[in-house]
């Protein structure tokens, strides 16, 4: 974890209050959300990224890199995905 910087993000203490909406700050134009968007992960609203999971933009909203965590996230999803349902 403290490899992917994601130690900080998911264990580390919140520097603001949980995110209550599933909006993210991330550009909705990448790459990476394209993926996210077709794995079912997110969902593109109004120029906005909407992630389907609050836990999940929870944790990205509180990572340090957010494009990061999102290609780690991606990795991980690759890595299951004929594995898990």
């Amino acid at each position: 974890a403290d490899i992917l910087s994601l130690q900080r993000a998911v264990l580390g203490p919140a520097k603001e209050p949980p995110n209550h909406s599933t909006v993210v700050d991330i550009d909705p134009h990448c790459d990476e959300v394209r993926q996210l968007v077709e794995y079912g992960m997110a969902e593109v609203v109004d120029g906005e990224v909407k992630m389907l999971d609050r836990a999940a933009a929870d944790i990205l909203d509180r990572a340090p890199d957010h494009l990061m965590y999102l290609r780690a996230l991606l990795r991980f999803v690759e890595a299951t995905e004929d594995s898990v349902d």
